[in-house]
């Protein structure tokens, strides 16, 4: 597999809301999605997470 292969950190055009979001707006919400998964003590917490991630994933449009 060649590096060109790999998706991760890769930058996907697109027009979604996502996109058009304020680069400031999107790390604050990273760095808050960060410190969830990292204090999250409960096991159904992750599930949670998953599913938060999983709507971004679908609001942006961006495919896997």
């Amino acid at each position: 597999m060649a590096l060109k292969d790999i998706t991760l950190g890769q930058y996907f055009p697109g027009n979604s809301f996502i996109h058009r979001l304020d680069p400031r707006t999107k790390l604050l919400f990273t760095v808050l999605y960060i410190v969830a998964l990292f204090s999250a003590k409960r096991l159904p917490s992750y599930p949670l997470l998953m599913a938060v991630l999983a709507v971004c994933i679908q609001i942006s449009r961006v495919r896997l």
